[in-house]
């Protein structure tokens, strides 16, 4: 029998510009992060912010997605928030976004959860 896996992202009415990542983000549902980043982009003008103060677990794998969405941000002129944030993500997103942007240029913010 399959197991039966509770979506890995939401919207909530009360922000519904801000993308709530939640649980686990591993070998199970990387795959389908993409998508669901691309379409973030598309339905913000702006910086898009996404929440991960819900997450239980981040694959090497999402975290370099999320740079790849940091870096096609910065390309368009946009920003990346990631809020709620610990201190591990913030470091290992840092390095991994040293090298996808040029020297000098605007990192991803990082925001308390709200």
């Amino acid at each position: 029998m399959p197991i039966q896996q509770e979506p890995f992202w939401r919207r909530l009415a009360t922000e519904p510009d801000v993308l709530c990542l939640v649980g686990e983000l591993d070998l199970a549902n990387e795959h389908l992060l993409p998508a669901v980043l691309e379409n973030a982009q598309r339905r913000v003008a702006g910086t898009v912010r996404v929440d991960v103060s819900a997450v239980e677990f981040l694959s090497l794998q999402v975290m370099f997605q999320l740079a790849e969405l940091h870096r096609d941000l910065h390309s368009q002129g946009r920003g990346l928030v990631l809020r709620g944030a610990g201190a591990w993500l913030v470091r290992q997103f840092a390095l991994l976004v040293s090298d996808a942007v040029p020297a000098g240029s605007a990192t991803p913010t990082f925001e308390a959860p709200a």
